[in-house]
């Protein structure tokens, strides 16, 4: 088990934020509706509602890692988180938090929330690939793709698959 080289250059390349609040092709996909303000980013990135959407998928993860290959987890996952913060997270949350501020309308003192909300979903893809053997998540591997159109999902309305994320 190791991250792919693909996903560390997606990550690598990825426009963090860089097209928040552009009309793109992106919001041609049925499964988006496009959020026009940031208040209402805020309100739903910080709802129980998202946080708990988020942390389902995590859980149905995590769960199924457990039952089905429970040395796998048991023996990898803690090392791996580990890792992966020390080694990843420090520069993505740099390019995330400037993203932020650089972002027209966006409220500065609001940084914090969207880090801590992007770093949990992050932290959950790398690991979705870390175990892509084992496990995947479409949530997750959507949620990624928006990340990487430089766009910010912040809610899910409706059951997955046939909601839509909300996206700014």
């Amino acid at each position: 088990m190791e991250l792919t080289q693909e996903f560390l250059h997606s990550v690598e390349v990825c426009p963090w934020l860089a097209h928040c609040g552009e009309e793109d092709g992106l919001f041609d996909c049925a499964d988006l509706r496009r959020v026009a303000d940031w208040e209402t980013v805020l309100q739903n990135i910080n709802s129980l509602e998202w946080e708990n959407t988020c942390l389902a998928h995590h859980g149905n993860f995590t769960a199924y890692l457990s039952v089905h290959h429970p040395d796998k987890y048991n023996r990898l996952w803690n090392k791996e988180v580990c890792f992966i913060k020390e080694q990843y997270m420090p520069a993505i949350t740099a390019k995330i938090e400037e993203a932020l501020r650089r972002l027209p309308g966006f409220p500065g003192d609001k940084v914090h929330d969207v880090v801590v909300d992007m770093r949990f979903n992050v932290l959950t893809v790398f690991m979705l690939d870390y175990y892509g053997d084992l496990y995947r998540s479409d949530f997750c591997e959507r949620l990624w793709d928006i990340y990487q159109s430089g766009h910010l999902p912040c809610y899910y309305e409706g059951e997955f698959p046939q909601g839509k994320f909300w996206v700014i």
